[in-house]
């Protein structure tokens, strides 16, 4: 897994806070890390010129193995704050994503030990087969039974 960093003109990112952010995000991803090739980190300044309680935000874009890319962002006063809340946005993000896939992520497991874990197929409503007809439907080419005798429709 590979994290690049990256910020506008308004950011000023140092050494310092390159290994915070690696760091938070290594830390919280941890359990994704065999299914990750890129995490790309965008921290910016909301507002740019102006003041205010939310100008900090953090745009985080995962890049899962095989897959679609998965972004998140959020807002807050802090980078640090803008950050934990984007990454807890992600791990939500990443837990349905691979949950749907039917494969558990699932931390300390290889992909190997992960064979027996699969869930059942989920049941599919749009291919699925026709309803089995039972006694109380009919087809429309049947004539009606009302109380035990036979009426042609009209």
């Amino acid at each position: 897994m590979r994290i690049q960093v990256n910020s506008d003109r308004n950011v000023a990112v140092d050494s310092e806070v390159m290994a915070y952010v690696e760091g938070e995000v290594t830390r919280i991803l941890s359990r994704f890390t065999t299914r990750l090739t890129r995490v790309e980190v965008h921290l910016g300044d909301a507002t740019r010129h102006r003041f205010g309680a939310r100008d900090r935000e953090c745009l985080i874009e995962v890049r899962p193995a095989n897959h679609r890319p998965l972004t998140t962002s959020a807002a807050a006063a802090a980078i640090e704050d803008a950050l934990a809340e984007a990454l807890a946005k992600m791990r939500r993000a990443l837990q349905r994503f691979f949950g749907r896939l039917g494969t558990p992520a699932v931390h300390g497991v290889s992909d190997s030990q992960r064979v027996g874990m699969r869930r059942a197929p989920a049941v599919r409503h749009a291919n699925s087969p026709r309803k089995r007809r039972t006694h109380l439907t009919r087809r429309k080419s049947q004539p009606a039974i009302v109380s035990g005798r036979r009426h042609a429709r009209r």
